[in-house]
């Protein structure tokens, strides 16, 4: 049995989006399921169909993160399959944290721009805070004639390629809206102590006071985003070797990025077997 979101039905495609030849675009089919006890993908919990690799990246994050919380799952497996005339191909399949799928995303061309529009919650921590801080500062309600009032966030940094969260706690007027988010500075200090949390910034042209903070990343996530890095980093190397470099330094460069790669994706086609993991 399968457990599906409302974006379970394949929707037809754009009435702009046909190929120049005429053809259908493929169908991206995008399935999060928990782990089995062998590692492998096992029950699905939800599944999308999208048009495009970028809002196939974006539903992968969300749902990878949605079911995470909701299954307690310390990692997930992500399969996003193409469909085409008559014939469906596994397209990538990622087996990992959250964090870790998102930065093996943004290390596929074709999923970088959806990874970059996407969004994380915030730590619980900075929901509790920010629900505490509500709870004894309630911003404006609804009637308030909105004159002179600012708009108070908070915005968890993460490092590239993880996205970033943004919590809006509603409109204030401008110096109350000032002093709520120094409470909210004190008050993430004291949920992270040891590290330095917020920075206040007023941005006039949104009306809007941001509290913008770094958020404390888990063992494999940072070791993710190092990965990520070293990709980026060898795929550059690549672009700069001349022609004629020497062939054992153009190997070495190409054998630790598909190591690299590896770690977390699992593609399909007919991709070589690497150390047990398909790359």
């Amino acid at each position: 049995m399968t457990s599906t979101s409302e974006q379970s039905a394949p929707p037809p495609p754009p009435a702009d989006s046909h190929t120049p030849s005429g053809s259908v675009p493929k169908l991206l089919s995008v399935e999060i399921a928990t782990l089995d006890q062998h590692g492998d993908p096992g029950f699905v919990h939800t599944r999308g169909h999208f048009y495009t690799h970028s809002t196939a990246a974006r539903f992968a994050i969300t749902q990878a993160e949605a079911v995470t919380a909701l299954r307690e799952a310390d990692e997930l497996a992500v399969t996003v399959t193409r469909q085409g005339e008559g014939y469906t191909d596994t397209d990538v399949l990622l087996v990992g944290t959250t964090g870790e799928i998102v930065c093996a995303l943004a290390a596929i061309p074709n999923y970088a721009a959806g990874v970059r529009g996407a969004e994380l919650t915030a730590p619980q921590y900075v929901q509790e805070v920010v629900a505490e801080v509500v709870a004894t500062r309630p911003p404006l309600d609804a009637e308030h004639e909105r004159i002179d009032v600012l708009e108070v966030q908070v915005r968890s940094v993460r490092p590239d390629p993880l996205p970033d969260s943004t919590t809006v706690l509603g409109e204030y007027p401008v110096d109350p809206a000032r002093h709520v988010a120094g409470a909210l500075v004190e008050q993430l200090i004291a949920a992270a102590p040891g590290r330095i949390e917020g920075a206040v910034t007023e941005i006039d042209a949104r009306k809007v006071v941001r509290v913008s903070h770094s958020v404390e990343l888990s063992d494999s996530d940072a070791a993710a985003v190092e990965r990520y890095e070293k990709i980026t980093r060898l795929r550059a190397n690549l672009a700069a070797l001349d022609a004629d470099a020497a062939a054992s330094e153009l190997l070495g460069v190409v054998a630790e990025h598909e190591r690299l790669h590896a770690h977390t994706v699992r593609a399909g086609g007919h991709a070589a077997q690497t150390n047990g993991v398909r790359s």
